[in-house]
């Protein structure tokens, strides 16, 4: 449960660094 909880809050920052990537 708590591998979840911070997935969440690492998934916006793997989000920026792929629309970063894309860029």
């Amino acid at each position: 449960m708590a591998k979840w909880s911070t997935m969440a809050q690492v998934d916006p920052i793997l989000r920026l660094q792929l629309s970063l990537m894309k860029a």
